[in-house]
This record gives structure tokens, C-alpha cells and sequence, in this order.
């Protein structure tokens, strides 16, 4: 009896449901970014204040940016975004920090203000300056398959304009190059 219970027993604890808070994005190229941002600009984040919402019963933040460059729609020369604090706090949303520099590629507000970057941190870039004054950007996933499925030409066009030997497929570009690329793509 004990040798049958013993399996048994095992395989109802491998079928009880797991509470798992993994959440599944699709993954998107640059391409898929730009298109379905309504917003995209190059800012900061110069504000970051907790309020109570009464619409959903919950505390958010609400984000302010300095709009330093846009690139689509018009988001008017400061842009809040609003999330609910608890996802943020814990990184199922985008958490911003006063001070970051971004490139962002926004959703438009839902029907109760609240948006986010396209493709969760997909759409959220941070501009790094090095010693040099040069600037690069990296997502939250290191720009992994930014350009996958994307035709070549557009990548041509960027480097003929900014002289570089190469776009990486993976990890920081250069900021320029990756505004390039961006700017062409909304101007198609």
C-alpha cells in the first residue's frame, strides 16, 4: 500500500496549480514599437509623486517628464504617466526613477489615464552619456532582437547617416543611431 500512496501522493503535489506571477509579453522589434506607440520622445523623469486614486480604490504614481525630443505624437513639453504603485513596486509594470534619462515609446492613456512603455520595458530605453559625451541606450531586456524580422534597408539608411560600421543585435547603441533608426521609422 505504502509504495502505491508514495506516487500518488507525488503526482496530486505536481498537479496542484502553482501561483506563478510571471508575466508573459510578446516580443517586439523596433518595427513593432514605433507603430504601436503613440507617443515616442527623448526626456527625463523630473517628477515622481504617490497618489491616492479614487476611480480604482488604490495609490499610483504619477511620473512627469521633461519632453526633450519627440519623435511621435505630441506629448507636449512635459508628459505624465500614470501606473498603480503595487505593480510597480513589484516590477510587473515600469518603474521609473527621478533623475533617469529615457527615450520612451508610450501607449496612449487607457479610458482612466493610466499608460505604460510599449511591450512592458521593451519600449523603455536609458540614455547612458560616457567620459567621452557619447550617449548610448539599452531596454530592460539589453536590446536583445530590437531588429529581428526588420528589413535591412532601414538599418542602411541609419548607418549611412550616423557613419557607423554596425548596429549591434544585442546590448547598448549609440543614441543617435538609434534616434535615426526611430525617426525613419515614424516617417515612413
Amino acid at each position: 500500500m505504502k509504495s502505491i500512496l508514495i506516487p500518488v501522493v507525488v503526482c496530486l503535489v505536481l498537479l496542484v496549480p502553482v501561483n506563478a506571477r510571471a508575466v508573459r509579453v510578446r516580443h517586439l522589434n523596433l518595427a513593432d514599437m514605433t507603430s504601436s506607440a503613440k507617443y515616442v520622445f527623448a526626456g527625463e523623469c523630473v517628477g515622481k509623486e504617490t497618489v491616492f486614486d479614487a476611480n480604482i480604490g488604490r495609490d499610483i504614481y504619477v511620473y512627469t517628464f521633461r519632453v526633450d525630443r519627440v519623435v511621435k505624437g505630441n506629448p507636449g513639453g512635459s508628459h505624465e504617466v500614470r501606473v498603480i504603485k503595487s505593480l510597480a513596486d513589484q516590477n510587473q509594470i515600469s518603474n521609473f526613477e527621478k533623475g533617469e534619462k529615457l527615450v520612451l515609446f508610450l501607449y496612449g492613456e487607457s479610458r482612466l489615464g493610466f499608460s505604460s512603455p510599449v511591450g512592458l520595458g521593451q519600449g523603455r530605453f536609458r540614455v547612458k552619456t560616457f567620459d567621452n559625451g557619447r550617449q548610448k541606450i539599452v531596454n530592460d531586456i539589453q536590446n536583445r532582437g530590437l531588429f529581428r524580422g526588420m528589413e535591412t534597408a532601414v538599418r542602411e539608411r541609419a548607418l549611412s547617416s550616423t557613419g557607423d560600421a554596425a548596429i549591434p543585435d544585442e546590448g547598448p547603441m549609440d543614441y543617435e543611431t538609434f534616434m535615426a533608426l526611430t525617426e525613419d521609422l515614424v516617417n515612413r
